[in-house]
């Protein structure tokens, strides 16, 4: 089964899956599923949806965990109380008191995504852009993108937004 359980009641719950690494009090502790890491305590455990049949998720830090009783795969949460509700997903932080600010190249962030040194590169070669409206999941408004034209075509960048209770991609540039 090759599994890794250390502190507590870690991967207590875990009889067939294997290559599982819980540190951590009750990290992983209602697990069956397979190659899933949780270091922290509790962490993959925590709250009404613990882990039970998922595999390749990634659970760092204290109560990070589900959000859902979904079963989830290649899902990782990262920072205490950190909840991830999707599969291939990655979520940094938790939500209300728990919620963090992103910095790459600073010490400080300020904002909930902070750049110092750099920009962001979008690439939309080879992607469809989806349709501007609010049925799309959680709707796409506010959603930025763009579009790697190619063959000497111009490049687009657009946003998804609401006017008059009308949704439409409008161009940036």
């Amino acid at each position: 089964v090759d599994n890794t359980a250390v502190e507590g009641v870690a991967l207590q719950s875990n009889t067939g899956g294997g290559s599982n690494t819980a540190v951590g009090h009750s990290a992983l502790a209602g697990s069956t599923g397979s190659d899933n890491t949780a270091v922290g305590r509790s962490a993959g455990h925590h709250g009404a949806y613990p882990l039970l049949d998922g595999s390749n998720n990634t659970f760092l830090g204290a109560y990070s965990s589900l959000g859902s009783a979904e079963e989830r795969n290649n899902a990782t949460a990262i920072g205490a109380y950190a909840i991830v509700d999707a599969d291939n997903a990655l979520v940094l932080g938790g939500t209300g008191a728990n919620a963090v600010n992103v910095g790459i190249g600073v010490t400080a962030p300020t904002q909930k995504l902070e750049i110092v040194g750099g920009g962001i590169k979008l690439n939309g070669t080879g992607a469809t852009r989806p349709d501007c409206d609010v049925t799309s999941g959680p709707g796409n408004r506010g959603l930025i993108w763009f579009t790697n034209a190619g063959g000497g075509a111009n490049d687009t960048l657009a946003v998804c937004t609401k006017s008059f209770n009308t949704y439409a991609w409008r161009p940036l540039y």
